[in-house]
């Protein structure tokens, strides 16, 4: 069984060709007229029985070789049952037995061939800019090298025995850096706040209070310009130590 979204359809008379992809690339779905179930107008009309049901036959709903030709779209999310196979060009395909829609596009994909230009949709939608993309698209590896930095620099703390803490976003009054901060009030307790500028205030209470090493991955909030290099709201890492001197 596979399952991906819908990125190329190619079909032959009673033969589709669909080509489905998800985080670990992409696989060529084989779909038969004759493989799928017939229509019901072929075999009569009226429901199936409750006895074919209850024996597991056609259990998730298989579409129709018709039905499919009509409703699926690029875009689409499908699922589809069956064996692997290599067609005659000697590309790995899984020959379906069941292939279902589980999830509708309701806007087109951006043209496949062009692919998404405008650099401000997507700075906007991040989700095209992601799926356009495809699987080695730059998007989507700055996602995992992200990842993959994240988790090294956390080992690596860890293993200097220093410990990650979580500290309040909502101050009462912007410290620990030369920076105008978001406004925001909090209705329950009446009060005028701000969101954070910087980690450091609470990172060195927490020094005081006898956490000797610690450290926090956290977003931050600058009210200030912006830019494609410069975000408002950004990821800041702070590791405060005790009882070191480095001159």
């Amino acid at each position: 069984a596979v399952c991906g979204r819908v990125m190329n359809k190619r079909v032959f008379g009673k033969l589709a060709f669909i080509t489905i992809e998800d985080v670990t690339g992409t696989v060529q779905l084989q779909v038969s007229k004759s493989n799928l179930p017939a229509a019901k107008s072929e075999e009569g009309g009226g429901d199936a029985p409750e006895e074919a049901v209850e024996a597991g036959e056609d259990a998730v709903g298989s579409l129709t070789f018709a039905e499919m030709k009509k409703m699926l779209d690029m875009g689409d999310i499908v699922g589809g049952v069956g064996t692997v196979r290599k067609t005659d060009k000697g590309e790995v395909s899984v020959n379906c037995e069941n292939f279902v829609v589980l999830t509708k596009a309701l806007l087109p994909l951006p043209d496949k061939y062009h692919g998404l230009k405008d650099q401000e949709m997507k700075y906007r939608r991040r989700e095209l800019d992601l799926l356009t993309g495809g699987t080695a698209g730059l998007s989507r590896r700055a996602v995992a090298a992200r990842a993959a930095v994240m988790r090294a620099m956390r080992q690596h703390l860890w293993e200097l025995n220093y410990l990650e803490v979580e500290t309040p976003v909502l101050h009462k009054q912007a410290g620990g850096a030369d920076a105008r901060p978001f406004a925001t009030h909090h209705n329950a307790l009446n009060k005028s706040l701000t969101l954070r500028i910087a980690t450091e205030l609470h990172l060195k209470r927490l020094v005081v209070g006898g956490l000797e090493r610690v450290y926090e991955i956290g977003k931050v909030f600058r009210n200030e310009g912006i830019s494609t290099r410069h975000n408002p709201e950004f990821t800041s890492i702070e590791v405060y130590q005790a009882y070191v001197f480095r001159p």
